[in-house]
């Protein structure tokens, strides 16, 4: 992307902008950044809005206005009139889809680190390394404590990053990305979470494409009320 809009040579890597520069360039902070903040621009026009092509062919866009706590939709025709009426032309990029059409003929450099090692050493030419497998410990041997589901910190470090990739350890990956991304918390109750604003936008958006969907088949909707039992109750006692 960057070798192809902005004519960069050599080795090029695509960041995320600094806050100071966010609220310079389109007047937001980091969170908050949709298309909509482009017209911050206006006047600078030093920042280029690409747009996924992919993205004009959906019913309806769901963007920050500026702010990470609401949402605003609107269809694609009514942001390219909006980005028309500010001065704003954007270019529209034909974005490959990753395992999709083209394979890995369409992914050059490193494979993202999601991919399974033997995909990624695969698509680098590399044979992947023989899995050992782990010896069995022999009568008399001190038993090694099982961290499994545990990453080692070292003095001076703190645990604020993904500490697991996705091949590694799915379970353990998943539960870093949706409470490091501020999606969910942990509530008092075993098997019971808080949906945090990001969350229960995404359930609001399932609900919104759902209804659509079963009220062409003339079905209503119902809530039906949870149920605890006293004894898994008293378990938290």
């Amino acid at each position: 992307l960057g070798k192809d809009m902005l004519g960069l040579e050599g080795k090029v890597n695509l960041r995320l902008a600094g806050e100071d520069v966010l609220m310079e360039k389109l007047g937001c902070k980091k969170g908050c950044v949709g298309p909509l903040a482009i017209v911050n621009n206006v006047g600078m026009n030093d920042v280029t809005l690409v747009l996924d092509e992919n993205l004009l062919k959906v019913s309806a866009i769901h963007s920050h206005p500026l702010r990470n706590d609401a949402s605003t939709v609107l269809k694609p025709d009514a942001l390219l009139g909006y980005l028309k009426r500010i001065g704003v032309e954007p270019v529209v990029v034909d974005f490959p889809k990753k395992d999709g059409e083209g394979g890995a003929e369409k992914w050059t450099g490193k494979p993202p680190a999601s991919r399974p090692k033997e995909a990624a050493a695969a698509s680098s030419g590399k044979k992947p390394k023989p899995r050992i497998a782990k010896k069995e410990r022999k009568e008399g041997e001190k038993k090694v404590k099982d961290t499994t589901n545990k990453k080692v910190t070292k003095k001076g470090e703190t645990l604020l990053a993904l500490q697991w990739k996705k091949e590694e350890n799915f379970p353990m990956w998943y539960s870093d990305v949706i409470v490091l991304s501020e999606m969910i918390s942990y509530y008092d109750i075993s098997g019971c979470y808080i949906l945090r604003p990001w969350s229960y936008k995404m359930w609001e958006l399932i609900q919104d494409w759902f209804n659509e969907q079963i009220r062409a088949l003339d079905v209503e909707n119902s809530y039906f009320p949870l149920f605890v039992s006293q004894d898994r109750l008293e378990k938290e006692k």
